[in-house]
């Protein structure tokens, strides 16, 4: 495979392009700090595509592999891209019984969500399968915010709280 280039990266801007290299070239010859490269490398471009995991790995001067292999057992904490805020829904047996169900077609229209990611990445979004707040069923959180008994006309009004 030939060596990934700038190019590949075209969703990249100039400046992010410059901060990654600045942050590879801190720790090139530190291969013990590649989830330390890779953290700071989602924070600067927002996620961490196979692209840009390419071209860390060529940039460091390691194996395609193990950087790969270090973003996906780490896939939570960097590969998907993050919002601003961070909105949680429950999908338990507790909540899925009090109507979870239509909350959660209410916020992906609200988010108009086609990924984890609105589209004006203000929100990440991801469904769970406990919160442990089973008697405020069903339950949201944004941000380190608990919302219990949630109704769907509370959705945006919510949101709206996170600019």
């Amino acid at each position: 495979m030939s060596r990934p280039e700038y190019s590949d990266l075209a969703d990249i801007n100039r400046a992010t392009q410059e901060a990654i290299d600045r942050l590879i070239a801190d720790h090139r010859h530190s291969p013990g700090a590649i989830v330390a490269v890779l953290r700071q490398v989602h924070a600067v471009a927002g996620r961490l595509s196979p692209p840009l995991l390419d071209y860390i790995s060529a940039e460091m001067s390691l194996p395609l592999r193990l950087v790969h292999d270090v973003a996906a057992f780490h896939r939570r904490s960097f590969q998907a891209p993050e919002g601003r805020h961070s909105v949680k829904l429950c999908t338990g047996a507790a909540c899925d019984g009090r109507g979870t169900g239509p909350v959660l077609g209410r916020i992906r229209t609200v988010l108009e969500r086609k990924g984890p990611l609105s589209e004006d990445r203000r929100f990440s979004f991801d469904t769970v399968r406990c919160l442990g707040a089973c008697g405020m069923a069903p339950v949201m959180v944004v941000d380190e915010d608990t919302y219990g008994a949630i109704e769907v006309d509370q959705v945006l009004e919510i949101l709206e709280k996170y600019p």
